[in-house]
């Protein structure tokens, strides 16, 4: 759980940021450096073997493997106690939904059930929008019907609040799916004093 946390925090988002943020032009690409000048540039040049976007969906995707093996080995493991289970399912939950919610704005299709034995079944972005959300509303019920003990807390990075990022990106993805009123209430659950950090 440590490992993917620093994985997706400093990798993954990074990805995320950079590449979505020069395609949409929230960023510039200032630089000599040919794959985001490609990204700057966009369109049908872009190559498919551009290494921002390949990484962006490497990344994405081994946090959504990752996420997945912590969510089923404490669910699985007889001797984690409820409360470690809890935290743990629900912070897999999160950073499951994150990296399905990345793709979904990165890609137009997306595989949320990714296997290593099977070939990908993708759906549109927004039935992963949806998906993510629906792991969210899980992951918060989970969290609230049974919270964490002190031995998860101790694995979260200081200045990240879980409960409040799900309930965050909830809203965010419900938003993106058009989905409305689930999007107001997931907001509407957010501590306006909360502040959370990807450390």
């Amino acid at each position: 759980a440590v490992g993917m946390q620093r994985q997706y925090n400093g990798a993954a988002y990074a990805n995320l940021v950079l590449t979505t943020g020069i395609t949409s032009r929230e960023l510039a690409a200032d630089t000599p450096f040919a794959t985001l000048l490609d990204l700057d540039a966009g369109g049908v040049g872009l190559d498919t073997n551009n290494a921002n976007v390949t990484g962006y969906f490497r990344e994405m995707y081994q946090t959504l493997s990752t996420a997945s093996r912590i969510i089923d080995g404490a669910q699985q493991t007889e001797t984690v106690e409820p409360e470690l289970e809890s935290g743990l399912v629900a912070l897999g939950s999160f950073y499951r939904a994150a990296a399905i919610g990345a793709l979904a704005i990165g890609f137009s299709e997306v595989a949320t059930e990714p296997s290593p034995d099977e070939p990908a079944s993708y759906v549109n972005r927004i039935e992963a929008f949806r998906v993510a959300t629906a792991v969210l509303a899980d992951a918060e019920a989970r969290r609230e019907a049974t919270p964490p003990n002190a031995a998860f807390e101790a694995i979260l990075p200081a200045g990240f609040d879980l409960l409040n990022s799900i309930r965050a990106y909830r809203a965010r993805f419900a938003l993106f799916a058009g989905d409305f009123d689930e999007a107001l209430t997931a907001a509407n659950r957010v501590d306006r004093s909360a502040t959370s950090v990807f450390v």
